[in-house]
């Protein structure tokens, strides 16, 4: 596993082996931000990204290194924390970075409100396929009206036979999938922020 793009493209980063971490391939990591950029026009500079079910960090990293300003990763699992944080060391990218240990959907019930690179301009969630985790955190994400910028992107990883709302209608804003792009058996489905004025 390795950097794709940016500033430290070609520097590999840990993984572990023989445990229940799928990361996201090069391949896929390479395409996902090829489509950001160029069908999106994200703009890195001054960027706060969110990475969800962050695993050992691939996608937040990688936006790190095309020049995010500021990265919030979000992972439960405590070996994977370790091997993120020993990640970001390596890369020299601590302070651009913060770290938090808990479980997704209680960190987007109760924690977002205290975070100080609210809101996000990209979130991230990669949660293991078919659990029925994504419909849960577009829900949560849809609830907040503090989480994400207006029209600011966020980007699914699942299963290829994963089907999601095409809207998801909340309290404070709606999230509506403009693009969804499979890539063997990962399908990546891309929400687009409408904040209710």
């Amino acid at each position: 596993m390795r950097i794709v793009g940016g500033e430290l493209k070609g520097q590999r980063l840990s993984c572990p082996k023989g445990r229940k971490i799928r990361p996201t391939t090069d391949r896929i990591k390479e395409a996902l931000f090829q489509i950001l950029e160029s069908s999106y026009g994200i703009s890195w500079r001054h960027a706060q990204v969110m990475d969800l079910f962050a695993g050992t960090g691939s996608l937040g990293i990688e936006a790190l290194s095309r020049g995010a300003d500021h990265v919030l990763f979000v992972e439960r699992d405590r070996h994977s924390v370790a091997i993120l944080a020993k990640n970001l060391e390596r890369c020299a990218l601590k302070e651009r970075a913060k770290l938090v240990r808990m479980d997704v959907l209680r960190f987007l019930a109760k924690r977002i409100g205290q975070m100080s690179h609210l809101p996000f301009s990209l979130i991230f969630a990669d949660p293991p396929y078919g659990t029925g985790l994504s419909e849960r955190v577009l829900k949560g994400i849809s609830a907040r009206e503090d989480i994400i910028e207006d029209r600011g992107l966020l980007v699914v990883e699942e299963g290829k036979r994963t089907e999601l709302h095409r809207v998801i209608e909340g309290d404070a804003l709606d999230l509506r999938l403009t693009s969804r792009r499979v890539y063997g058996d990962t399908a990546l489905f891309f929400y687009q922020a409408d904040i209710h004025s």
